[in-house]
């Protein structure tokens, strides 16, 4: 009991720091009026695909957990280790080297790299005492985890997606 309320604050302390520093970056973005970024509706439409796949990532992962929640086999985790988890580090690591290009901020491309520590940690967590070894438990973990990594996942690309308007535009249009 008390390593899965453990978990839940982790995810809603993961969600408050997420939102903290979102707000922080947006302010700081119309404090300045001379970053403003035009971005090309390639880089829109690839943001967008490369949010979306790692949307996908967790929403499948945190489907095998509830299947495992439910009742399932276990085995049935395997699927992070073969196909989830090398997606992300792939997905993590364009993210990380096209920062630059997609103008987007950091915390973007360390999504999938927090996914990944989240959802090994609830793993191995579950796997020290296996005396009381706790499959259900394990699985509501992993759903709460994976609903945390996919809101963080939707709140960023619309953060970063949404239209900045320069303080000149604002005064002007009242």
């Amino acid at each position: 009991m008390g390593v899965s309320l453990m978990f839940i604050i982790a995810v809603l302390a993961v969600l408050c720091g997420s939102f903290v520093y979102l707000r922080w970056v947006r302010k700081w973005a119309t404090r300045e009026a001379t970053t403003v970024v035009k971005r090309s509706t390639k880089s829109k439409v690839f943001i967008i695909i490369l949010n979306s796949l790692l949307l996908a990532a967790f929403i499948m992962t945190a489907w095998c957990y509830k299947d495992v929640s439910n009742g399932g086999d276990p085995l049935e985790l395997m699927f992070l280790y073969i196909l989830t988890f090398p997606a992300l580090i792939v997905l993590g690591i364009i993210l990380v080297v096209c920062k630059k290009r997609l103008h987007t901020p950091l915390f973007n491309g360390l999504i999938p790299f927090i996914g990944i520590v989240a959802f090994y940690s609830t793993l191995f967590v579950n796997g020290i005492a296996p005396s009381s070894y706790n499959w259900t438990r394990e699985g509501l973990v992993g759903v709460g985890v994976g609903a945390a990594l996919s809101i963080m996942t939707v709140v960023t690309t619309v953060v970063i997606l949404a239209p900045k308007r320069n303080r000149a535009q604002t005064s002007q249009s009242k």
